[in-house]
């Protein structure tokens, strides 16, 4: 499928985008190469990955009407380029979330707050499950093994701004109990499930730096002030297992002050 055709059903619909992907995808070569450096097709999947997000409309399809088909495709491309990305001995934290980080930031820091919708949410959560560092990544193959020690910043600043603005605020919680709707998406705290887990997995030398970026969004959600935490039931999980991770990983003072402050 050419790139043209691509393009043509990112303008007319997100859903066909990512399902005329998967059929192209099939074909893609994921066997481990030495004989190029360079990475085209892993840059047009990222670019992929990215299209959907184009509709920066907080009520576009993507953002209001998107469904578990829609993010299962989304989830199935990512993986195929993480793959490629490996496939080609670059570690998926430069070769996939740092480059698709460049691409959401533009698409999702337009004010209409598209970084705390379900989908958004949704593609985070998988994507952070890729984070990885180390000798090995993601896969036994001798093969396939890349030493990633590159910390994707941007994407993890992206990550941290999506919690931030998932965290309602007081006007935001006031007009929404009024429509008796629930102050925060199941996403959100799958997104604090996804990141605690990586947190949990990180080496040891990595962990300040991880956890300074993401500084902000987990003192918000710890600290709670608008007890959305208390109020929802589903987020008892995921606070109870980011106080567990504060307690088990914080290895210095300055990583103890940062959770516990408040």
């Amino acid at each position: 499928m050419s790139f043209g055709v691509l393009l043509v059903s990112t303008l007319t619909s997100s859903r066909y985008l990512l399902m005329s992907a998967t059929k192209w995808i099939e074909v893609i070569d994921l066997q481990p190469s030495t004989s190029s450096s360079t990475n085209h097709t892993g840059a047009l999947l990222v670019s992929l990955l990215s299209c959907p997000f184009r509709d920066r409309q907080i009520d576009s399809k993507w953002h209001g009407e998107s469904d578990a088909e829609d993010f299962n495709t989304w989830d199935a491309l990512l993986n195929v380029a993480v793959l490629r990305s490996r496939a080609k001995r670059i570690g998926p934290n430069f070769g996939v979330l740092e480059s698709l980080a460049g691409h959401l930031v533009d698409f999702l820091g337009t004010g209409q707050k598209t970084a705390s919708t379900t989908i958004t949410l949704s593609c985070l959560s998988a994507a952070v499950g890729y984070l990885s560092f180390g000798e090995s990544c993601g896969r036994d193959d001798d093969h396939f093994g890349v030493n990633e020690r590159f910390i994707p910043r941007d994407f993890l600043a992206l990550v941290n701004d999506a919690l931030v603005e998932s965290y309602p605020t007081a006007e935001s919680q006031s007009r929404l109990e009024s429509q008796e709707e629930a102050s925060v998406s199941p996403a959100a705290y799958e997104l604090l499930e996804a990141v605690r887990g990586a947190i949990e997995a990180l080496p040891e030398v990595f962990v300040s730096d991880i956890v300074d970026i993401l500084k902000e969004s987990l003192s918000r959600w710890m600290s709670d002030e608008m007890s959305v935490v208390k109020d929802e039931r589903s987020a008892e999980t995921a606070s109870s297992s980011l106080a567990t991770w504060a307690i088990a990983n914080a290895r210095s003072t300055t990583c103890m002050s940062l959770f516990w402050r408040h």
